[in-house]
């Protein structure tokens, strides 16, 4: 029973994946941050396409393909994971930058700046999780 719905996730994974990537050229097709009317940065857009895709692939393929190329595949992943977490952080620094300061004011990081690097910092503790995981496998 189980395994009859790992495809149907998997296309929908690619096809959330294609959707996100298109939203890195095209500015209609570009989400929005949960909670905010803020769109999604390209690079986050980009991000997103390549974890969902490689993620599809990884549990479309399955066994069928060789251990190097799932490696390959999971490593893209986890680089669309760093690329959502740079582009948050890079998008909320932007937005924070944004509002008028006089020069000798002093610079007051916002909650949104702080949320996206704090975002950016839980992305690299998953990023070293899933590399000890890989590399201490026997």
């Amino acid at each position: 029973m189980a395994k009859i719905f790992v495809p149907i996730f998997a296309v929908l994974f690619i096809a959330m994946g294609i959707y996100s990537a298109l939203g890195a050229w095209l500015p209609r097709l570009r989400a929005n941050w949960k909670g905010t009317n803020q769109p999604v940065p390209p690079l986050s857009c980009a991000g997103f396409g390549l974890f969902f895709i490689c993620l599809g692939l990884i549990m479309l393929a399955g066994d069928s393909i060789s251990k190097p190329v799932t490696l390959a595949l999971l490593i893209l992943g986890i680089s669309g994971w760093i690329l959502i977490a740079g582009g948050a952080a890079l998008d909320a620094r932007a937005r924070s930058r944004s509002s008028f300061r006089l020069p000798n004011e002093r610079r007051v990081t916002s909650p949104e700046e702080q949320r996206g690097w704090l975002f950016a910092a839980f992305g690299i503790l998953f990023v070293g999780t899933i590399l000890w995981m890989i590399f201490t496998y026997k």
